[in-house]
Parts: structure tokens; C-alpha cells; sequence
């Protein structure tokens, strides 16, 4: 490592430490939530019990598409979205990009869901994009953590700053706490010393810290770009580079560059196209765009997942009156380049789902380290300091939110399927996690004993997780055995790691102890590693 004398060793540390204790409760709320989304994808199967394996953009679906554009005004033609819905219904949305009442750039058009087994219409709705796509019930819980993680719930872009801003924190604590630790690789395999609790939780945090510091890094850059990028520099540097042209803008960063030919040619085969698009890219589409539909110069985009062994997915381009295969388009804009190619690494290097679920067990393994390491590092930053009134107050709350956030993310979840058979999904899993998590602060606020507040609540989280699958199958959830022969073994699986997650927490008597104070612990002026 790199030498340091003790005065910038002294400085390094107390960066280390302001930096993460300012912003403590914020980056554990983040990164949990962060360790659960990485399996958000899985959550939506097994919250909405899909047993369907087939979806429908693996079906035929061009005659479904000829029979329902006759029944859409030409004037929605520009643009048509297809994918699959949360309950694995077909949607379409003929659109055309118009200007609203605030004169902003917004999808005006037909949705229509479609039964594809019964090539039925299911829903009608025409509208702007925001008012026409209402909030499936089906996933309200996935939906709900993931903009948790991605935008702490804030609206606006004020949401992903604040996410961005708490990249850019972590990243500050992570490279000081690279800097002030003179013994990376030994940390790496230390021991925990027997006897002494407080040097033992020292030990756990260089432990924990020095495994998952490179992939901190990585998670607070990539998430940092991805908060960043999408509220101020992609639109900035596009509207300056189209001079403030919101049309224009949105054909540079996702628009197909070909001549304008206005007029009408029908477009070919959909199905032939799913069909060549899925051997080329190794998986099906999960969405297809077609523009100008109709027309001569009617393009085809389909969006392909990341098949087995490569770490992103591709986008494929046909020619749509002649279904010829034109090329792969960029993550961005119309031409191929590194920097294009990067940000295209950035999701699934952030979300860990680039070697199927194998990398995301390791996501799922290393957000937990980072969440662990962030926890003991506050420990060890408020031992130092128990006798002041401030930081003992700040300890209860610390405890509060280190057992009451999962507990509120378990809440929201029973909110979600005590609301199932009325519908209002969306609602009860805001609420019930809001209701839990007032509850919890409250509760920690009250309670001076911070080792009785820490034990009940550790007991209610183990008591939510053990009994949640119970409630799952009680509100019409889908049983094991159906669930088994669909193939979707992911649904028993989580099921099963819920318990687990419940009977270990309540045989683990460290966690419910973490912020106690023991009169055997030393209180004396801690070392540089604290």
C-alpha cells in the first residue's frame, strides 16, 4: 500500500469516517436495497406466482398486430411499442410524439393489451403515455423496490441526485478507507481476536471491508453514472448538441438515421423477423419498436436480453417492409464507438445479472458484506464517542433503521398480498412500508435500551420473514407444486429462503447485541482500522 505518514494516516481516517457515518443511514438504505434488487427480476415471478414459462413474443403475434392496427387512427403510426405485460398479456401502444400543455415531448396513442392465447382485447385506452399505462397490480411489489433503490422514492430527478450524490459518498469512503488501511491483503484473512468484543467487531469490519471494497467501487461508480447520466448529462449534452430541439433529441439518443419516405408499404412479417432476430441474438426480444408503421421507411428494433456467456444484450434492426437485416444498433444513438460499448457494461455490472443467477448469488453475497461493513463501521464510529447525548440518540435511531428498513420492506410485501384480491396493490405496499417503518423509528426513538430495542425488533424481522410465504399462499399465491411443474422454481426457492433468512436470525444472538454496550468492552482510544 501506499506509505503514509501518522498525521495524513490521522486525516484519512477521520475522512473515512465522516464520510460514512454523515450519510450512515441513507448508504445502508441504498445498498440493502441495492443486495435485494440484484434479485428483483425473481421477486416479480414469485410476488405475482407467473407460471408462465412461454412469452409472448416467443408466439405468433403478426396477425394480432395487422388486426388491431386497422382499429388505430393513422395518426398513431409513428411509433409502435410491444412487450409483455406483468401478468404475461401482450401490450401495444400506438403512439406519435407530441407536445403537452407545458410544451414538453410526450407519447400520445392507443395502448391495447391483448389475450394472445384467445387473441382477445383485454383493455382499450387512449391517452398520453402517463394516464394510458396504469400501474399493473401484478408488480407493485417489484416496481416498489426497485425505485426504492433507484430513487429512494423521491420524485423527479431529484430522486436519482440523490441517489448519484450517495455514489459519489461511498466512493469517497471506500478510496479513504483503501488508503488508511496499510494491510489490505493480510485484512483479507484476519481472524477475529477472542475476548475482547469491540477489537472482534474491528476485525469483522477489516474483514468484510477489505473483500468488498473493489465491488463497492464498482457499485458506486456504476450507480453514480446511472443517477447522473440520466437526470443531467445525457439531456444536457443532447439538447446542447441539437440546440435545444426535443424531437431531434430523441432521434439522436434513440432514433434510427434513414431517409424520410412517407410513403405507404405494408410491413412484413413480424413472426419471420422475431424469428431470424432470436437466432442471431441467442434470446428472444423482450420488446419490440417499430416506427413509422405502414410506411416505406418503417423500421423494426428488437430488444434482446443477454444470452448465456456474454455479459450484455443486443439490439437488432430490421428494415421493415423488406425484413432485411440491417445491423445491430448502439446502446445510444445511431454509431458504434468504445465509449457507446461501455456504457452498455454499466447495468450489468451494476445489477449483477450478466452470468445468469450464478453472478447474482455473488452480487447478493457482496452487497450483504457491504452492508455489514457499513454497519460495524458506524459501531466502531459511535463506540468512540457513547458518553455524548447526541450520538447515543443518533445510536437508537441507528438501530431503528438497521432492523426497521428490512422490517418495512418485509411490511410492504404483506401489503402487497393482503391488497391482491381488491386490486390496490400499488397503494397498500407504499403504505404498509411507510406505516412500518414510522412504527420502527419510533419505536427506537423511544426505547433508551438499545440491547432490548435491537433483540425486539431482530425477533419481529425473523417472526415477518418465517410467517410472509405462509400469507403469499393463504391470499391465492401459487402452490409448490404447480410451481414445480411449470418449471418456476423460483418461487418454492424464495419461499424457502425466507424461512431461512427467519430461523437464522433468530438463533443469531451477535446481530440483536451489535450496538449494545458491554461494561467487558474497552472504551479506550481506538486504532486507525476503527
Amino acid at each position: 500500500m501506499i506509505a503514509l505518514n501518522q498525521a495524513k494516516t490521522k486525516r484519512l481516517v477521520a475522512l473515512h469516517g465522516w464520510s460514512g457515518v454523515l450519510l450512515a443511514i441513507l448508504l445502508y438504505v441504498v445498498v440493502l436495497s441495492g443486495t435485494v434488487v440484484v434479485l428483483v427480476h425473481e421477486i416479480g415471478i414469485w410476488s405475482a406466482g407467473n407460471t408462465v414459462v412461454s412469452h409472448p413474443l416467443e408466439k405468433p403475434i403478426d396477425s394480432i398486430v395487422r388486426s388491431n392496427a386497422r382499429t388505430i387512427p393513422p395518426e398513431y403510426y409513428e411509433e409502435v411499442s410491444i412487450r409483455e405485460t406483468g401478468d404475461g398479456n401482450l401490450s401495444m401502444f400506438f403512439h406519435a410524439h407530441v407536445q403537452d400543455a407545458n410544451g414538453q415531448v410526450a407519447d400520445k396513442g392507443v395502448r391495447l393489451i391483448v389475450d394472445t392465447d384467445e387473441q382477445a382485447v383485454i383493455s382499450r385506452k387512449e391517452g398520453y403515455s402517463r394516464d394510458v399505462f396504469g400501474e399493473e397490480p401484478e408488480t407493485a411489489l417489484e416496481q416498489f423496490l426497485l425505485q426504492l433503490h433507484i430513487r429512494l422514492h423521491i420524485p423527479g430527478m431529484l430522486g436519482l441526485l440523490a441517489t448519484g450524490i450517495l455514489g459519489l459518498w461511498m466512493m469517497v469512503a471506500g478510496i479513504s478507507g483503501l488508503l488508511a488501511h496499510r494491510h489490505v491483503v493480510r485484512d483479507m484473512f484476519v481472524s477475529e481476536r477472542p475476548g475482547d468484543r469491540l477489537a472482534a467487531v474491528r476485525d469483522r469490519h477489516a474483514l468484510a471491508g477489505s473483500w468488498s471494497l473493489i465491488f463497492a467501487l464498482l457499485l458506486a461508480f456504476t450507480g453514480s453514472f446511472f443517477s447522473f447520466a440520466g437526470s443531467i448529462g445525457i439531456p444536457v449534452v443532447g439538447m446542447v448538441a441539437t440546440g435545444g430541439d426535443q424531437r431531434a433529441l430523441i432521434e439522436k439518443l434513440i432514433g434510427v438515421d434513414k431517409p424520410e419516405d412517407a410513403r405507404l408499404a405494408p410491413l412484413a412479417s413480424l413472426d419471420y423477423m422475431i424469428m431470424d432476430a432470436t437466432e442471431r441474438a441467442g434470446t428472444a426480444p423482450e420488446q419490440i419498436s417499430i416506427t413509422n408503421y405502414g410506411r416505406r421507411d418503417a423500421s423494426v428494433m428488437m430488444f434482446h436480453p443477454a444470452s448465456e456467456g456474454d455479459l450484455t444484450g443486443l439490439t437488432l434492426l430490421f428494415e421493415g417492409p423488406s425484413r432485411k437485416f440491417e445491423g445491430v444498433k448502439p446502446f445510444l444513438g445511431t454509431v458504434p464507438s468504445v465509449s457507446n460499448t461501455a456504457v452498455g457494461l454499466m447495468a450489468p455490472l451494476h445489477f449483477g445479472n450478466f452470468a445468469g443467477m450464478l453472478s447474482k448469488i455473488v452480487w447478493v453475497a457482496l452487497g450483504a458484506a457491504m452492508t455489514f461493513v457499513i454497519l460495524t463501521g458506524t459501531r466502531l464510529w459511535l463506540r468512540r464517542r457513547a458518553e455524548q447525548p447526541g450520538w447515543q440518540a443518533f445510536r437508537r435511531i441507528m438501530v431503528a433503521v438497521m432492523y426497521g428498513f428490512p422490517i418495512a420492506m418485509v411490511a410492504c410485501a404483506y401489503g402487497y398480498f393482503l391488497a391482491l384480491p381488491s386490486g390496490e396493490t400499488h397503494y397498500w405496499t407504499a403504505f404498509s412500508f411507510i406505516a412500518a417503518s414510522v412504527v420502527c423509528v419510533l419505536y427506537g426513538w423511544r426505547e433508551k435500551d438499545i440491547a432490548r430495542s435491537a433483540d425486539r425488533l431482530c425477533s419481529i424481522l425473523a417472526l415477518s420473514l418465517i410467517a410472509l410465504p405462509l400469507v403469499r399462499l393463504l391470499m391465492g399465491g401459487t402452490a409448490w407444486s404447480e410451481a414445480m411443474i411449470s418449471g418456476r422454481t423460483i418461487i418454492p426457492s424464495i419461499d424457502i429462503l425466507l424461512v431461512l433468512g427467519g430461523l437464522l436470525l433468530m438463533r443469531w444472538d451477535q446481530v440483536a447485541s451489535m450496538f449494545s454496550l458491554q461494561k467487558t468492552e474497552t472504551t479506550s482510544v481506538l486504532g486507525p482500522a476503527e
